[in-house]
């Protein structure tokens, strides 16, 4: 009968020449046609979450200066009020108060420095521990003179990692998560200020200082698994890496090359290097 010839036939076999008396076909399409819809939609997106993830050094940034920002709003009251401290005249409280901002002066300018010349990862990774220091002034009662260099350090810190945090997300986040990820920054500052102010209503100023220092320390463990950006490697003349760096924030399966060519195609003009030599001539060239 033709039913025991058909089942008489090799599976293996009946599944490679298919069956053309049957209404569906046991021959499966090739891979690349089968998943071409597929790869092609989820290629053209690359991950979201290791920009997530990256930008976490641009939200701390932020989280930090939000805090310095309001700090000596609500620990200096607290600090008169608290009976093992001396009190504070008002040219002591001005000098606490403002060094932070004298202090971003110069750390504005060491950032941009930094950022050309140092791989950014690694600067900013480093620079997390110095950030949890400078409250170390605030943790005990200390001279006036301590409690306004913790501010100056406080100001140099967060004017570089600034810059540094800034430049990074630029070399790390595609164009379509660009925008988000550099505006977290914005809303760090807005949280940290949030925070401290309501924090302070409950905590005295040493507890406050304690707490700010470690929202920095525990934030270390999220990001020091992110790579260095492709762009450091490329400028390095390591293409490897710099593959493996775009890879590692684009997803394995997304494709990596035009966007490398772009870097190095963007990189390969770019090719001036900043000196007060140079922006002297470019001043006196736009001004004749």
């Amino acid at each position: 009968m033709k039913f025991d010839e058909d089942f008489s036939k090799n599976p293996d076999q009946s599944e490679r020449e298919g069956d053309s008396s049957s209404p569906i076909s046991t021959v499966s399409p090739p891979p690349e046609e089968r998943f071409h819809d597929v790869d092609i939609k989820y290629l053209s997106k690359p991950k979201v979450w290791p920009q997530i993830l990256a930008s976490m050094q641009h939200f701390t940034t932020g989280l930090f200066g939000g805090i310095c920002f309001e700090f000596t709003s609500v620990a200096i009251p607290s600090f008169i009020k608290d009976p093992r401290t001396e009190p504070l005249n008002e040219d002591s409280i001005s000098m606490i108060v403002s060094s932070f901002y004298l202090g971003t002066i110069f750390g504005y300018f060491l950032g941009a420095y930094v950022a050309e010349k140092l791989p950014k990862r690694i600067v900013l990774l480093a620079t997390l521990f110095p950030m949890a220091a400078t409250w170390t002034p605030f943790f005990f009662i200390t001279p006036v003179a301590f409690m306004v260099l913790g501010r100056v350090l406080q100001g140099v810190v967060f004017g570089a990692r600034t810059n540094l945090s800034h430049a990074y997300i630029m070399e790390i986040a595609d164009k379509t998560n660009r925008d988000w990820a550099i505006s977290t920054y914005s809303l760090a500052i807005s949280v940290g200020t949030l925070g401290a102010a309501l924090l302070g209503e409950f905590l005295r100023w040493d507890h406050l200082a304690m707490i700010s220092a470690g929202t920095n320390i525990l934030i270390f463990p999220l990001i020091y698994i992110l790579p260095e950006t492709p762009v450091y490697y490329v400028r390095k003349g390591d293409s490897d890496s710099a593959r493996k760096s775009l890879t590692w924030y684009r997803g394995h399966l997304f494709n990596v090359d035009q966007e490398l060519t772009e870097i190095k195609s963007y990189l390969s003009v770019d090719k001036t290097t900043f000196s007060w030599k140079s922006l002297t001539k470019w001043i006196r060239r736009e001004n004749r």
